[in-house]
Protein backbone atom coordinates (compact mmCIF):
# COMPACT_ATOMS: atom_id res chain seq x y z
CA UNK A 1 0.00 0.00 0.00
CA UNK A 2 1.52 3.11 -0.67
CA UNK A 3 1.58 5.97 1.81
CA UNK A 4 -1.25 8.24 -0.13
CA UNK A 5 -3.59 5.48 -0.11
CA UNK A 6 -2.41 4.70 3.87
CA UNK A 7 -3.27 8.40 4.95
CA UNK A 8 -6.30 8.10 2.49
CA UNK A 9 -7.64 4.97 4.17
CA UNK A 10 -7.03 6.86 7.42
CA UNK A 11 -8.56 9.50 6.56
CA UNK A 12 -12.15 7.67 5.10
CA UNK A 13 -12.14 5.55 8.24
CA UNK A 14 -12.33 8.57 10.75
CA UNK A 15 -14.83 10.27 8.45
CA UNK A 16 -16.53 6.51 8.44
CA UNK A 17 -17.10 6.23 12.48
CA UNK A 18 -18.99 9.45 12.33
CA UNK A 19 -21.01 9.04 8.91
CA UNK A 20 -21.80 6.56 6.02
CA UNK A 21 -23.35 7.83 2.84
CA UNK A 22 -25.80 5.44 0.76
CA UNK A 23 -26.02 6.44 -2.79
CA UNK A 24 -29.47 5.23 -4.71
CA UNK A 25 -30.16 5.71 -8.15
CA UNK A 26 -32.07 4.15 -10.88
CA UNK A 27 -30.83 0.90 -12.32
CA UNK A 28 -29.32 1.62 -15.96
CA UNK A 29 -30.15 5.51 -15.18
CA UNK A 30 -27.38 8.24 -16.29
CA UNK A 31 -26.09 8.29 -12.58
CA UNK A 32 -25.81 4.74 -12.77
CA UNK A 33 -24.22 4.34 -16.09
CA UNK A 34 -21.43 7.10 -14.98
CA UNK A 35 -20.53 5.26 -11.50
CA UNK A 36 -19.86 2.25 -13.87
CA UNK A 37 -17.96 4.01 -16.39
CA UNK A 38 -15.88 5.64 -13.97
CA UNK A 39 -15.08 2.03 -11.79
CA UNK A 40 -14.27 0.41 -14.98
CA UNK A 41 -11.79 3.41 -15.62
CA UNK A 42 -10.62 2.86 -12.44
CA UNK A 43 -9.79 -0.59 -12.52
CA UNK A 44 -8.20 -0.53 -16.12
CA UNK A 45 -6.38 2.52 -16.21
CA UNK A 46 -3.33 2.79 -14.41
CA UNK A 47 -2.83 6.19 -14.75
CA UNK A 48 -6.70 7.42 -14.04
CA UNK A 49 -6.57 5.43 -10.52
CA UNK A 50 -3.38 7.43 -9.48
CA UNK A 51 -4.83 11.32 -10.64
CA UNK A 52 -8.79 10.12 -8.95
CA UNK A 53 -6.44 9.11 -5.49
CA UNK A 54 -4.31 12.26 -5.77
CA UNK A 55 -7.52 14.41 -6.13
CA UNK A 56 -9.18 12.62 -3.05
CA UNK A 57 -6.02 12.69 -1.05
CA UNK A 58 -5.20 16.30 -1.64
CA UNK A 59 -9.12 17.12 -0.92
CA UNK A 60 -8.64 15.12 2.16
CA UNK A 61 -5.87 16.90 3.38
CA UNK A 62 -6.85 20.41 3.01
CA UNK A 63 -9.48 19.65 5.69
CA UNK A 64 -12.48 20.84 3.80
CA UNK A 65 -16.02 20.46 4.27
CA UNK A 66 -17.64 17.86 2.70
CA UNK A 67 -19.69 20.23 -0.04
CA UNK A 68 -16.43 21.49 -1.07
CA UNK A 69 -14.78 17.48 -1.10
CA UNK A 70 -17.46 16.51 -3.13
CA UNK A 71 -17.25 19.78 -5.69
CA UNK A 72 -13.36 19.23 -5.51
CA UNK A 73 -14.00 15.23 -6.74
CA UNK A 74 -16.74 15.65 -9.01
CA UNK A 75 -14.48 17.75 -11.04
CA UNK A 76 -12.07 15.44 -11.50
CA UNK A 77 -14.54 12.49 -12.33
CA UNK A 78 -15.69 14.81 -14.78
CA UNK A 79 -12.69 15.13 -16.45
CA UNK A 80 -11.83 11.50 -16.28
CA UNK A 81 -15.09 10.28 -17.70
CA UNK A 82 -14.59 12.57 -20.29
CA UNK A 83 -11.68 11.16 -21.95
CA UNK A 84 -12.06 9.12 -24.96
Amino acid sequence: VTRHRAEHQRAVERRARHLTHLHVVDHGGSQWVDYKRLRDLLRHDPAARAEYEAAKLQLTQQGIERAAYQAGKAEVVEGLLARP
